[in-house]
């Protein structure tokens, strides 16, 4: 589809990377840094837990009290997936054209399923995968999809008031929609339809964001206001 050429046509820049590694062609799974930042298996691609992905912590070291930490990169996915390839330099301006996805649909702040989809956009792009499955389920990986996408959406679903929580989405926002500030809540999904395979790993991740022991920043990117 054009919105994962998009990305791929930026993804290299975005991670730091080889550009010609994010061509629909290319052997991901040939190259371990791609597959190592995701925690890719082969071989094991069914049992993919997104929270044991380094791809979503500060410095990729998983981290339960630093979970979504990585924020800048995956928001770089979203900005890109809804305003276009050229929203992410500073420099850039519109000159003309389809409005980006942002204005059609009148975002006005990331909600819980848009934050999914980027995180799920991400670990496609590093995956093996050379086409987005239908069936939810990677063709060459074996990463189920669907769930990586009900995970994440769960997880910012039930943790939105989390403190943590909301200086990762302000961050988010104030990239994203420079302008704006609060952020619209996305409730109408089902947090039970999460695999109840990862329930205890999510349950776990949960339990360390409440730990406040931790005097550490909750990741390298902070910037959100008290």
């Amino acid at each position: 589809s054009s919105y994962i050429y998009t990305l791929r046509s930026v993804a290299g820049s975005i991670l730091d990377m080889p550009s010609p590694n994010f061509a629909a062609l290319f052997d991901c799974a040939a190259v371990q840094q791609m597959t190592d930042v995701i925690g890719w298996v082969a071989g094991k691609g069914k049992e993919f837990n997104i929270l044991n992905a380094p791809i979503i912590y500060p410095n990729l070291k998983v981290n339960a009290k630093k979970v979504f930490g990585n924020w800048l990169m995956i928001t770089k996915f979203i900005k890109v997936a809804i305003s276009g390839k050229m929203s992410i330099y500073s420099k850039s301006r519109r000159s003309g054209g389809l409005n980006p996805y942002s204005k059609l649909w009148k975002l006005k702040g990331c909600t819980p399923g848009l934050i999914a989809c980027g995180v799920t956009a991400l670990i496609f792009i590093l995956s093996p995968d050379q086409q987005f499955p239908g069936s939810g389920i990677g063709t060459m990986s074996s990463i189920p999809y669907l769930t990586v996408f009900r995970t994440v959406k769960r997880f910012f679903v039930t943790q939105w008031n989390h403190a943590r929580v909301q200086d990762i989405v302000k961050n988010m926002n104030n990239y994203i929609f420079k302008d704006v500030d609060e952020t619209s809540r996305d409730i109408s999904h089902n947090v039970n339809d999460t695999g109840k395979d990862l329930s205890d790993s999510l349950d776990w991740v949960m339990a360390c964001l409440d730990d406040d022991d931790s005097s550490e920043s909750d990741d390298e990117n902070h910037i959100a206001a008290p």
